[in-house]
């Protein structure tokens, strides 16, 4: 992660997960946001962000040739 210092601050910012391909060299977030949240004024170890599920996800199935 460039430009970010940790401990990151957070409060009043969208936070989320990402489902990322394999082999993705591009430093972007992917369009898969399975969780997200903004994060409030007392978000911490004592206050976590409780994060929302995106259903509205592509889906598809894989199948491996015979």
């Amino acid at each position: 992660m460039t430009g970010i210092t940790l401990p990151a601050e957070v409060t009043s910012k969208r936070v989320f997960i990402t489902i990322e391909p394999f082999q993705d060299n591009d430093p972007e977030p992917f369009f898969i946001e399975p969780l997200s949240a903004t994060a409030g004024i007392t978000t911490g170890p004592a206050n976590p962000v409780i994060m929302s599920i995106d259903n509205a996800m592509p889906s598809g199935r894989a199948t491996r040739p015979n």
